[in-house]
């Protein structure tokens, strides 16, 4: 019997294709149990593939039994939640501590969302698609690889830009976000006061507080973004 529980999971984690990734969705048409089930496993895959820097040795290893336990579990969904469900909380817990202690660094460096939308034709969002699965998911080369290929075709595309630049974030590769970030952070597109806060980040962890100041100056004090700011200027004083 097929297992339904890895099938979840490979079709949130992008790894469905073809005949099975439609007949998968199609399945998700009629079948309302199997819709709820794939918004639970995405909510929990989304709390434990949060961007922030995991030094906690046994959180990794509960995170690795969450894995284990949820890829080994039966075909029916409400006993692979009945099974996994409690080391997912367990797991989240181990994140919460661990956030509590070290969110002061981390939370500075936890890059957004990036956001599933379409950009252009069917073959670039397809790929913009799989960029956007990419990141969200933490592998930052896989996604910039395809950022660069999009970029190619469409230099002036500030949105390719903007999350290129963010991979550069995430894989701590300041030169390249900062050469990406400064004219879109200088620049009239609503990605300007977000890329602020990340140019910024990047000058003052490569050493150069002044460059960093005069970008977080140019970030409103309201908002997410702003609280953000407020932060590392505090961390910077």
């Amino acid at each position: 019997m097929e297992n339904h529980s890895e099938k979840i999971q490979d079709y949130i984690e992008g790894l469905l294709a073809g005949e099975e990734l439609l007949s998968f969705e199609a399945q998700l048409v009629v079948d309302k149990e199997l819709r709820n089930m794939v918004a639970l496993q995405r909510e929990v895959y989304d709390i434990l593939n949060r961007r922030v820097h995991v030094e906690d040795e046994p959180l990794k290893m509960t995170l690795a039994e969450v894995n284990r336990r949820y890829r080994s579990s039966s075909s029916s969904p409400k006993s692979a939640v009945k099974r996994w469900l409690p080391v997912v909380v367990a797991a989240c817990l181990l994140l919460v501590g661990s956030l509590f202690f070290f969110q002061g660094s981390n939370e500075l460096y936890e890059l957004p969302m990036m956001r599933s939308e379409i950009v252009r034709g069917k073959m670039e969002n397809t790929s913009y698609e799989n960029a956007v699965q990419a990141f969200n998911a933490g592998r930052y080369k896989e996604a910039g690889d395809i950022l660069s290929v999009l970029l190619e075709s469409d230099p002036e595309q500030v949105q390719y830009q903007y999350y290129l630049a963010l991979t550069y974030i995430g894989s701590k590769q300041w030169v390249k976000a900062i050469d990406l970030l400064a004219p879109i952070a200088n620049g009239p597109s609503v990605f300007s006061i977000d890329s602020n806060y990340y140019l910024a980040l990047a000058y003052y962890t490569k050493g150069d507080k002044d460059n960093a100041k005069m970008c977080l100056n140019k970030i409103p004090a309201e908002g997410e973004i702003g609280d953000k700011a407020a932060k590392l200027r505090e961390k910077m004083d």
